[in-house]
């Protein structure tokens, strides 16, 4: 039950996440034009960015972690483990 209710806690906050990504990217810079990139003209200067990128960083940290100790219950061979544990890890690079 606990591991479930942590699975629906990563949905809830990657779901806002894309939400935010999602409308700061397509609304920054306003509604005529938006994929032209001006200081002046888009949302704290562009500086928002940094929050998605910043927000991204965790959500790929909780993902690659968040698996790690239950591949280790599974029953495999030790270097196998190793394996899987350092592709799911990989994300943290």
């Amino acid at each position: 039950m606990k591991s479930q209710s942590i699975v629906l806690y990563i949905k809830i906050m990657i779901g806002i996440w894309v939400l935010f990504a999602f409308l700061v990217t397509a609304l920054q810079c306003g509604p005529v034009n938006p994929w032209i990139f001006n200081q002046d003209r888009c949302a704290a200067g562009g500086n928002l960015n940094y929050v998605i990128i910043a927000f991204n960083l965790i959500t790929d940290a909780i993902l690659a972690v968040f698996f790690i100790p239950q591949i280790l219950r599974l029953q495999m061979s030790r270097t196998l483990h190793l394996g899987v544990s350092t592709l799911f890890a990989a994300r943290l690079r």
